[in-house]
């Protein structure tokens, strides 16, 4: 049985839901770091395949190189994609770097390299997918990956009933809520 929750707050509206399984998203920010641009098309290919059966929104980052990805990081992504084996520094140790500005965000690693999975587990990966990968393996990683961010986030959408957007925010960087007229 699903429960879904609403709580108004002056022109913001908190939705989130208590279910056995069931997740949802309004919009991901996700960063793709990977050097081989056919794998990168390959897995946004799937990406706006899934997401669109599920009516989630997203916005992709390409990155080539570990280094360009670090310098223009932006601390709202929600899911990272990360090759292990990327020219200059290595997709773990550019995980490594992240996790001391960024240590929440999901990480999958996607490799050809088998023997760095259990290391790519030491540096907080939420995921790792060995290539060449197919629809299956990526589906069951994105939906463990929905289901987690769901679970440490919630729905905030603004604006009214005739124009609204969305954004899934952590649930521990709400610092304050003010209600209008008693209502939550």
């Amino acid at each position: 049985m699903q429960v879904i929750h609403t709580r108004k707050i002056s022109c913001i509206i908190i939705l989130y839901t208590q279910s056995e399984g069931n997740c949802f998203m309004v919009h991901l920010n996700i960063a793709i770091v990977e050097d081989e641009k056919e794998m990168f098309e390959k897995l946004r290919d799937l990406l706006t395949a899934y997401f669109g059966e599920k009516g989630i929104s997203f916005f992709v980052d390409y990155y080539s190189c570990g280094e360009s990805f670090l310098h223009k990081y932006k601390a709202d992504y929600d899911l990272v994609f990360m090759d292990i084996n990327l020219p200059g520094a290595n997709g773990m140790e550019t995980i490594k770097k992240l996790r001391e500005r960024d240590p929440n965000v999901l990480v999958i690693f996607i490799t050809y390299l088998a023997q760095f999975a259990i290391d790519g587990y030491s540096v907080g990966a939420f995921d790792y997918i060995l290539k060449p990968f197919n629809d299956k393996n990526l589906f069951v990683a994105l939906d463990r990956a929905l289901c987690n961010l769901n679970r440490f986030s919630v729905k905030i959408q603004i604006g009214n009933s005739n124009r609204a957007f969305g954004k899934m925010i952590p649930i521990d960087s709400i610092k304050y809520v003010e209600s209008v007229n008693h209502r939550l």
